[in-house]
């Protein structure tokens, strides 16, 4: 069980579990729930009102945000977004940091294809925050944009991680084995990413 982003409750079950159990899971875990919530509300960071000079990751390093009248681009060295309300910054930023993700973890991906022989049917790039990656038994693989803030070293595990997943539909010792063949430090990555994830700004 754990709380998401927005707030809802998410629980991981195996396959043929009733809903009938679930939903007594989650009434007899009411005051746990709430207490769970309330924690990872104090641990989000205060809300952003994209103003000059905030500080937005890429690929593991902040960078400044300069606002304009029209641009929206990454220069390099600097986010530049038009100016506007907060929803029209966040809105700017968050199209800005899609287009940067599609071209980037695209080319990883395909890159670590080639990599490791491993072929996905589909990529796709998402919004999702619950997780940095899928993969479905169709082979089908979607990496949230989000990712894009982090590390790249932490960016081509999540991606081997779910590359291995076309191999096994798990987490089972043979998936870890598999992810451990083509990143044998994903150990260090994964912990990497979710120390940095904790000083990431809820966009």
């Amino acid at each position: 069980m754990r709380i998401a982003a927005d707030g809802a409750v998410e629980i991981l079950a195996p396959p043929g579990v009733p809903e009938e159990f679930l939903t007594g899971l989650l009434t007899r875990c009411r005051d746990d729930i709430e207490r769970l919530r309330e924690k990872s509300s104090a641990l989000q960071p205060p809300p952003l009102h994209f103003e000059e000079g905030d500080s937005f990751a890429l690929l593991g390093k902040f960078h400044p945000l300069h606002l304009s009248r029209r641009l929206r681009i990454f220069d390099g060295s600097r986010f530049i977004i038009p100016d506007g309300s907060t929803e029209e910054k966040s809105a700017a930023l968050i199209q800005l940091y899609r287009e940067i993700a599609g071209a980037y973890l695209l080319r990883r991906a395909e890159y670590l294809e080639n990599f490791t022989g491993l072929k996905a049917a589909k990529w796709r790039i998402s919004s999702t925050d619950a997780r940095w990656g899928s993969c479905n038994r169709a082979g089908t693989i979607a990496l949230s944009w989000k990712l894009i803030q982090c590390p790249a070293e932490a960016v081509d595990y999540v991606i081997i991680h779910e590359l291995s997943h076309l191999k096994h539909l798990n987490h089972s010792a043979s998936f870890w084995q598999t992810v451990e063949r083509y990143c044998p430090e994903y150990r260090l990555r994964r912990n990497e990413l979710r120390n940095f994830a904790r000083n990431l700004p809820r966009l």
